[in-house]
């Protein structure tokens, strides 16, 4: 097989460098969490938020030509993340049956990325790596929720802007890339189904 020193020759043979300008950290995927929340008054709650974000890979193939017959290189890297956080709302009409409301928070992001890479020659080489990164995060949002049996349950819908600090340098030092975004700001918009119960 080949050593970590021909893979990243690969890598750079390839054109794909580890920087957030040709590999994206992510695309879409899917968001599930809790909030327990106390009100201070009829439009100011405040409590805390567990959020896990979970992000469909980010895939590329290329082929090295530089060889009879050619050979497929395939690479993905997939993120997740997992966010502790102070958070609150504050609902613009509180006495209304049908509310719009701003939820916002921040506190810590727990980010986890697996890369792998694949060569395919007549035995497959595979490379594999993940790292994780505490740091920063905070969201912001709008929603709207509904009273359902006098109140005791609401159900509503809830979009939020998210983003958060990850140091992409753990992950390229696992792989021993030269090329990497170092310590960056990620962010992404989200859309939940919310039910809260009083």
């Amino acid at each position: 097989g080949k050593d970590d020193s021909e893979t990243i020759a690969l890598l750079e043979k390839s054109g794909m460098n580890m920087d957030n300008k040709s590999f994206a950290w992510g695309h879409g995927g899917l968001e599930v969490g809790i909030s327990w929340l106390y009100f201070l008054t009829d439009n100011l709650g405040l409590g805390l938020d567990f959020h896990y974000a979970g992000f469909q890979g980010s895939d590329k193939e290329s082929w090295d030509r530089s060889v009879t017959p050619y050979r497929k290189r395939s690479f993905s890297l997939n993120t997740e993340t997992w966010n502790i956080m102070a958070a609150g709302r504050v609902h613009f009409n509180p006495h209304g049956r049908m509310r719009i409301y701003m939820p916002f928070g921040g506190g810590l992001v727990i980010g986890h990325s697996r890369f792998k890479y694949t060569y395919n020659s007549w035995s497959d080489y595979t490379l594999r790596a993940s790292a994780t990164s505490a740091n920063v995060g905070a969201f912001a949002g709008l929603g709207l929720e509904y009273d359902l049996y006098d109140g005791a349950v609401t159900a509503g819908l809830e979009t939020r802007y998210s983003l958060f600090r990850y140091d992409a340098q753990r992950l390229a030092t696992r792989i021993q890339a030269d090329n990497h975004p170092g310590k960056q700001t990620y962010s992404y918009i989200s859309l939940l189904a919310v039910v809260s119960f009083q």
